[in-house]
């Protein structure tokens, strides 16, 4: 198992992130979200997400919205993602994205 922490330029470049990593390919799962949606989809649909992306790539844009600080429903499912990546390290890859001129904001 390894853990990356990789800073690159604003944009889409956490899209390559999983091509950089090796976590893409054909047949690999690939869900992306942001994590406002998380915030609104609820403890079973989030549960749900991971469930699919298991085996591949799940990835969170704008993951800034997730802060504990910010709202039960953030604190929630920053809970959950990593209950599942503790329980799933070996089968599932989670990148956390998001501008940090945004999340300096909020």
């Amino acid at each position: 198992m390894t853990s990356h922490v990789l800073v690159q330029n604003g944009g889409h470049a956490h899209l390559d992130v999983r091509h950089d990593l090796g976590v893409a390919g054909a047949g690999r799962p690939f869900e992306m979200t942001t994590g406002e949606k998380l915030l609104r989809m609820g403890e079973q649909n989030v549960g749900q997400l991971i469930d699919k992306a298991t085996g591949g790539v799940l990835c969170i844009d704008e993951a800034y919205a997730l802060d504990p600080a910010g709202s039960r429903e953030g604190a929630a499912a920053a809970m959950q993602l990593l209950d599942a990546a503790e329980k799933r390290r070996e089968t599932l890859t989670i990148i956390l994205a998001g501008c940090v001129y945004a999340a300096r904001r909020r």
